[in-house]
């Protein structure tokens, strides 16, 4: 199966559900990840209180942040057969979150 960079021309593309992990000191914690078409983001981490981000668009480049007009850390989308996979990237570029659904 290719793995295809698929152009992104809004963050209501990604709406709807994805779950996926998050590590943290080598550990890893199931997350559950809701975007909504105006780019708002939940994350409900298991055994944690859930947290709030925004995804946006900047420069064609995918980002997210807690403030929405301020750019924050990287974020990556692709798809691959018939998977999508949401990639949130940390400051030091490390891998945050990762997350995948069905198309």
């Amino acid at each position: 199966m290719a793995t295809t960079g698929t152009q992104l021309t809004s963050v209501a593309q990604l709406a709807g559900s994805w779950s996926g992990w998050h590590t943290y000191n080598g550990i890893s914690f199931r997350v559950n990840v809701a975007i909504n078409t105006d780019g708002r983001v939940t994350l409900a981490f298991a055994n944690n209180p859930a947290v709030y981000y925004f995804l946006f668009l900047e420069d064609g480049k995918l980002r997210f942040g807690q403030d929405p007009k301020k750019p924050g850390y990287p974020a990556q989308f692709f798809e691959e057969g018939r998977r999508q996979y949401l990639t949130f990237l940390g400051s030091n570029g490390s891998v945050w979150v990762e997350c995948q659904r069905n198309r």
